[in-house]
């Protein structure tokens, strides 16, 4: 009786649904950093992919349904998708390594189809892949959209404005009224209402299984909706701030009334819609027995999905091994014990490089110079504390306005190209920065260029990277900056600091 009973289980374990749900549970929590991540960007509901949370949940529902709808008659393993989902882990691992979220997120839905598709094969699993596919609406990849958006908005509700003769002059983002002047700011361009709209209407095509151009009809009608509604509620608090001369609530607080409209506009649309199509018909709901498959997934296959799952924890760990590079902190200290010699810096100027989370930063004027060096070193790289982070800068762009930026040599064997950049504050005073990374890998002055080069340092057994430079004040014309870049890029190919870095 015993025996029957552990052989009952084992055989209700091997089933395809008890496999795909334990798979899917492995990739998510095997990739806990992307996860953790997706969930953060989800949580922020007043940003453009607060609705993700509600997504997602809808996606799991559709997978579930679809698995209890499909015959495991079908089952076979797939050796181009466990060759998939090995190149998505590698392409995970290596995007976490130089820091590259978003290529980290991208990968997570091919990872959990892939999976799934490496023990049951494509014929199994192919109704799975419309709803997986839904989870690209809720990655922060969209976000590049926002500049096209939010000029759109501007040109439309100028039009609007004209039509009923209020006197508005565009400028950029901003609507200039006799009153004042409202902005559409970069979290005002409506990309929330347009990723809510396409995500509404995506699980609506799928939940119903529409043919492709009532398929097409429907999301292009609901993104439409979507762009209008954010046209909608800036005309009307742009009339509203004319009317009352900037005193309206709308002003102040319009978060609310933007999903109100949305709800006006989307919902009523996509409910007649529903109406008026034909879906397909959907296949019937298989019994346990008609589910069941004698199929047990291969050994090999197995160990593609174990290996899949375990790759990150192995990659973590090799990566905060490499963090502890005895190199690079013997680096840090050289760098300090030199400088600590260095006067402290005696600048006037408020300019400062903006690099956050830096393991050692150096801003100080060498002895007998007019210039200031300025170093900011990475011993390793976190999402949170890195030199590509998105936050980090130059120079203070609320107190600096950038008038030039271009390549020029350098005199360093280790690095032959370093990017100047010119200043200006608000008292008209220009200062000139000539700047470059650094990685054991070699020097780069773009952030893309930086990673290939963080490629070259993995290969070399090391994660930091270093942010150094030099910078002096120059008098308001262009000869006389020139003539400065030339001295800082002299001072800075003599000293012995940079030697270290």
């Amino acid at each position: 009786m015993f025996h029957q009973t552990i052989v009952k289980y084992c055989v209700r374990v091997t089933q395809p649904p008890f496999m795909l749900g334990l798979v899917f549970i492995a990739i998510l929590f095997g990739y806990w950093p992307t996860s953790v991540s997706l969930i953060e960007r989800w949580s922020r509901f007043s940003e453009a992919y607060g609705h993700g949370l509600l997504v997602f949940a809808g996606v799991c529902w559709l997978v579930w349904a679809r698995i209890k709808e499909i015959s495991a008659k079908s089952a076979a393993p797939s050796t181009f998708w466990a060759s998939v989902s090995i190149g998505a882990a590698m392409s995970w691992v290596l995007a976490g390594w130089i820091q590259i979220l978003i290529v980290q997120q991208m990968m997570l839905p091919i990872l959990l189809y892939g999976s799934c598709a490496t023990l049951y094969g494509m014929r199994y699993t192919h109704p799975l892949l419309a709803p997986l596919s839904l989870l690209y609406l809720i990655i922060p990849v969209w976000n590049i959209l926002v500049p096209f958006l939010q000029q759109l908005a501007a040109s439309a509700v100028g039009y609007l404005l004209t039509l009923s003769g209020i006197t508005a002059h565009i400028t950029g983002y901003q609507i200039r009224l006799p009153a004042g002047t409202i902005e559409i700011a970069s979290s005002c361009s409506g990309l929330n209402y347009v990723l809510s709209a396409l995500a509404l209407s995506g699980l609506l095509v799928v939940w119903q299984r529409l043919n492709l151009r009532t398929a097409f009809l429907i999301v292009a009608a609901a993104v439409t909706l979507g762009v209008a509604t954010n046209w909608v509620r800036i005309y009307l608090i742009t009339v509203a701030a004319h009317v009352t001369e900037m005193e309206h609530w709308l002003v102040r607080d319009h978060h609310m009334f933007g999903w109100c409209i949305f709800v006006i506009l989307v919902f009523p649309a996509l409910y007649l819609s529903l109406e008026r199509t034909t879906r397909r018909e959907s296949s019937p709901i298989l019994t346990p027995e008609q589910r069941k498959s004698d199929l047990i997934p291969r050994p090999a296959f197995l160990l593609v999905c174990l290996f899949c799952c375990s790759l990150p924890m192995a990659s973590l760990a090799i990566y905060a091994q490499l963090s502890a590079n005895p190199d690079a902190r013997a680096m840090v200290d050289a760098i300090d014990h030199e400088a600590s010699r260095w006067s402290a810096l005696t600048s006037a100027s408020t300019w400062k490089p903006h690099f956050s989370g830096a393991d050692y930063e150096l801003l100080a004027d060498p002895p007998g110079s007019n210039n200031t060096v300025f170093t900011a070193v990475y011993l390793s790289q976190t999402q949170k504390s890195k030199i590509s982070l998105y936050s980090n800068a130059i120079a203070d762009p609320a107190l600096f306005t950038t008038l030039d930026s271009r390549s020029v040599r350098l005199n360093e064997d280790h690095c032959s190209e370093a990017s100047r950049t010119t200043l200006k504050d608000a008292t008209d005073q220009r200062r000139v920065v000539i700047w470059w990374y650094q990685t054991i890998g070699g020097c780069a002055t773009s952030l893309v260029s930086l990673k290939l080069m963080q490629l070259r340092s993995l290969a070399a057994g090391r994660v930091d990277a270093s942010l150094r430079g030099g910078s002096t004040l120059c008098e308001s014309d262009d000869e006389n900056c020139e003539i400065a870049s030339k001295l800082v890029l002299d001072e800075l190919s003599t000293l012995t600091l940079f030697e270290h870095l």
